[in-house]
């Protein structure tokens, strides 16, 4: 019996920290008192025995006062080699009953396995037994929270040996019981900090290869984006590499095309823009020469005897009819005027003779040589042609329309057929130009019948070289002219009076010293030029 004893004790001793093993287990049967805390589970072959065994301990002052308010119970089952249960059925309820109590937060701690002295130890069965109830209770782990108890078969030897127990039990002092509940729980909340432990050290273990992981996937993700949008760049450049060159093809054809049209065009635009403006200011020469020479023929031959003064005396406000002579210039009260200024002063009669000579004979060229299609021909017919190009040159390009302006010019006018000749129609323009010049000077400023105010046949013959030099230029630009586009020659219609004077448009005759700008012009001296 004091082997027993030593044995019980040592079991409580090791049960100051409770396995893992035993953690997953527990029991709730019907003899045991009901509360949390760690338990030893008595198994025997007799259930009256272990009920006995476990009745006596909690009849014990120190049970009572110590082992069960802190939390270890003893908990007896029902026997094995039961007549009315197999042992199969047995473990089974032993081990629900575990369950529940697991539920109730109570964990085993140890086992105690009770048999009889006269049973073989070593029988197959017996050891079928034992093996079964700790593997299932204990595990290979924890067999030093075993205790086998051999108890005699007489019944009053049995009492006593298990009073003595009881009683060696009770020996353990206060402190002794107290000194394991206290480490119990230490262990218990060193188990659980080690069983936290253990799950971050799991979670650092698993948290690297789950992110070695995540970069294996976002790797190969990548790398499958990488690979398609390569073929994808892949193909976008032979694309583009057709495309440059189908581009380089029509770019190769389009230079041809223009080389032929240049060639073309250099063939029929030999007029450049330089000689174009140089020709325009050989013309305007030959107006300011003719102007001045027809103004000093009249002034010498004819002032003097109508007004009665020294030429250099004499004004515009001599004229034998002022009033007319203004309506003619387009005069307006209070705005200058090649009459009169805006306050009235007259202009010297030798200077309104030149620049209204010159003045009329620009707007007239522009009137009938250079605005016209083709001056030649019948106004009315000229006008549709004018229209005509224009609806051209809106819808077509520049090197169709300058073709069929210089095409169309060219077979229009067909002398004698259909025509005068060329020499005919510019002297019929120079009679008709100089009876238009010189009849507001004889009627409105000398008083005079139109027909005494001659001029010289140098004058006439002059005039008429100017008609043929206008249609010479005009016709070259019409003709030869055609990527540079159309120029066009302007001036002022004298009888419209003054006009505001546009400095991109006009330049001054006698530029003001002090570089102030002119607020009208009074007339045009010379022919102005236009591109388009």
């Amino acid at each position: 019996m004091p082997k027993t004893v030593s044995k019980i004790t040592s079991l409580i001793k090791a049960s100051k920290t409770v396995p893992p093993a035993l953690q997953r287990s527990g029991t709730h049967p019907e003899h045991s008192i009901h509360h949390s805390g760690s338990f030893i589970l008595v198994v025997g072959h007799c259930g009256s025995f272990n009920q006995e065994f476990v009745a006596s301990v909690r009849l014990t002052r120190h049970y009572q006062s110590n082992s069960s308010s802190r939390g270890l119970e003893f908990v007896a089952t029902d026997g094995v080699d039961s007549l009315a249960k197999s042992d199969v059925d047995v473990f089974t309820e032993v081990a629900e009953d575990v369950l529940r109590r697991k539920d109730a937060n109570q964990r085993i701690s140890g086992l105690i396995i009770i048999y009889p002295a006269a049973d073989q130890i070593d029988s197959r069965a017996i050891q079928q037994n034992l093996k079964g109830l700790t593997n299932l209770f204990l595990g290979g782990d924890n067999l030093n929270r075993l205790t086998i108890l051999v108890v005699s078969t007489k019944q009053n030897k049995a009492s006593k040996n298990i009073k003595l127990l009881v009683q060696q039990m009770q020996l353990s002092s206060e402190d002794k019981i107290l000194h394991y509940k206290t480490e119990l729980e230490s262990a218990s909340r060193l188990l659980n900090q080690h069983n936290a432990d253990q799950l971050q050290i799991q979670a650092a273990r698993q948290k690297p290869e789950e992110e070695l992981d995540y970069y294996r996937t976002e790797n190969r993700r990548l790398t499958d984006q990488l690979q398609a949008n390569q073929s994808q760049a892949n193909q976008h450049i032979q694309n583009l590499e057709a495309r440059i060159s189908r581009l380089d093809q029509q770019l190769e054809q389009t230079r041809s095309e223009y080389a032929s049209l240049r060639l073309q065009v250099q063939l029929h635009n030999n007029y450049e823009q330089g000689e174009i403006s140089q020709d325009l200011k050989s013309i305007n020469n030959m107006i300011e020469r003719l102007g001045q020479s027809m103004s000093e023929y009249l002034v010498d031959r004819h002032v003097e005897t109508a007004f009665r003064k020294h030429p250099d005396d004499a004004t515009t406000l001599d004229a034998r009819d002022l009033p007319v002579l203004k309506s003619a210039f387009g005069h307006q009260e209070g705005r200058p005027s090649l009459v009169t200024s805006a306050s009235g002063d007259g202009l010297g009669v030798e200077n309104f003779i030149d620049f209204s000579i010159r003045a009329q004979i620009c707007h007239l060229l522009v009137k009938t040589i250079f605005r016209p299609f083709h001056p030649f021909i019948d106004p009315a017919e000229s006008a549709k042609y004018t229209a005509t190009y224009e609806q051209v040159r809106r819808k077509e390009p520049q090197f169709t329309a300058g073709k069929w302006r210089s095409i169309t010019f060219k077979n229009i006018y067909l002398p004698p057929k259909l025509h005068k000749p060329t020499s005919e129609q510019i002297e019929a323009l120079a009679v008709d130009m100089l009876s238009h010049i010189l009849r507001p000077l004889a009627r409105c400023l000398f008083g005079w019948a139109t027909k005494k105010l001659a001029v010289q046949e140098v004058h006439y013959s002059d005039l008429k070289d100017l008609i043929a030099r206008a249609w010479e230029w005009s016709s070259k630009v019409k003709e030869e002219v055609i990527m540079l586009g159309d120029f066009q020659p302007t001036a002022l219609d004298i009888q419209n009076g003054s006009a505001v004077f546009d400095s991109r448009k006009m330049e001054d005759f006698e530029p003001n010293a002090r570089g102030t700008r002119p607020r009208f012009a009074l007339c045009a001296l010379g022919l102005g030029l236009i591109s388009s």
